[in-house]
């Protein structure tokens, strides 16, 4: 058996139970969609940089920029 399908089990996993709580704790469904969408993206962009040895180029820096000016926006 591949470890990837494990891991990517567990991450889905824990994607949805991140959601359960944010819900149980108060947190508005378009607002939690969204700030788990930025925080992914950002995450991913290290974890491809560092595991998978990937380019951080411009265009994936404004990506990241806009996930967190669109959370700027959304948090004021």
């Amino acid at each position: 058996m591949n470890w990837a399908p494990v891991f990517l089990g567990i991450s889905v996993v824990g994607l949805e139970v991140g959601f359960i709580y944010a819900y149980k704790n108060g947190w508005a469904v378009s607002t939690a969609s969204i700030v788990q969408s930025a925080f992914i993206a950002v995450a991913l962009l290290f974890v491809g940089a560092l595991l998978y040895h990937e380019v951080i180029s411009i265009s994936r820096i404004i990506g990241v920029g806009f996930c967190l000016v669109g959370l700027f926006f959304l948090n004021r």
